[in-house]
């Protein structure tokens, strides 16, 4: 038997054996080089001497700052479901203005009767008024009498119209004060039909709103 084709085939056969020991562990190297990552972020260490950054802020609802001696209003929910209400609208504009209502018929009565009264009021005013210058005043007096004077300048200031008789100068006139004040004393006053003698603000005021009430049939 030849034996160098034998030992060419042993060679053969040892060189591809030899191939597939080899190439075992590179496939698997590969494999594993292939599912690795190409390429990995490397962080860098933090520097000690630098200061840490902030954190980023998260968002955040507006702030709501409220004046000085005031509180923040409340959130209130919207419900978008609720239709407004016109009724309850108008009640609370009515209820923030002041509260508003139909008065009574008894009411309705009293405030007739309070304005009734109020005009009455006012009439009589311009009636007394004017009946008030139409009362007729005589005065019997002298120029030495003090309350003569005294009772002459007071109708003046106060626009009392009057007639002034002096009994030192009218003989009639001193007959007709002592027939009204026999004792003859002066001042002697007739108010219309009242006899005042003597002089006071009270008494003559008195006398003459009591002429006007009967001139004005009140």
């Amino acid at each position: 038997m030849d034996p160098l084709p034998w030992l060419a085939g042993l060679g053969v056969l040892l060189s591809l054996t030899g191939f597939a020991w080899a190439a075992a562990p590179l496939g698997a190297l590969g494999a594993r080089m292939l599912s690795a990552p190409q390429s990995a972020a490397v962080t860098p260490a933090p520097d000690p001497s630098k200061p840490a950054p902030a954190p980023p802020l998260a968002a955040a609802e507006p702030l709501v700052v409220a004046p000085a001696g005031h509180t923040a209003p409340a959130k209130v929910p919207l419900d978008l479901d609720d239709e407004p209400d016109p009724a309850r609208a108008q009640a609370a504009v009515t209820a923030q203005n002041g509260a508003t209502r139909t008065p009574s018929a008894r009411e309705l009565a009293e405030q007739d009767q309070k304005r009734h009264a109020e005009v009455e009021a006012q009439l009589r005013g311009h009636a007394l008024t004017a009946a008030r210058r139409d009362v007729v005043i005589n005065m019997y007096s002298t120029s030495w009498c003090g309350a003569c004077a005294k009772a002459r300048a007071y109708m003046r200031e106060q626009s009392i119209p009057f007639n002034d008789f002096d009994v030192d100068q009218d003989e009639a006139a001193r007959a007709r004060a002592t027939t009204l004040n026999p004792r003859g004393s002066v001042p002697t006053i007739t108010i219309d039909d009242q006899l005042l003698v003597g002089f006071s603000p009270s008494g003559m005021e008195d006398r003459i709103a009591r002429a006007a009430r009967r001139r004005a049939n009140l």
